[in-house]
């Protein structure tokens, strides 16, 4: 009913990658633990998969939007000009995710000891 329509592959393709931004961050944050237990190794950790991850989305996603074969006129039939908009808005969304693991810093404890 909806497969040709290009204003719903658009919102799907922004619930996509809305979706993509916590599966990086989660998945983040247990390559990190599973690295090492240490907090500030994990918060460390956290922050450089969370920059490859999403330097490899930024690599592969943008030249996947913009593949399309065909002549002008069957791009502007098709109601291609809200083609890219879905990761037009859903882009910034993962980084949201990676500016709360920036936020998401290991606590320090005061250590009782030091009296």
């Amino acid at each position: 009913m909806f497969h040709n329509d290009p204003v719903t592959k658009e919102i799907i393709a922004f619930f996509i990658l809305a979706a993509i931004g916590p599966v990086l961050y989660v998945a983040a944050t247990l390559i990190a633990r599973w690295i090492s237990p240490i907090p500030r190794h994990i918060y460390i950790g956290r922050l450089v998969f969370m920059f490859v991850f999403c330097v490899l989305i930024l690599i592969y996603l943008p030249s996947a939007a913009v593949a399309f074969s065909g002549n002008r006129e069957r791009y502007y039939e098709r109601i291609m000009e809200v083609r890219g908009m879905g990761m037009m808005y859903g882009l910034p969304t993962i980084g949201i995710w990676v500016i709360l693991a920036l936020l998401n810093r290991p606590k320090k404890i005061p250590d009782d000891n030091t009296v």
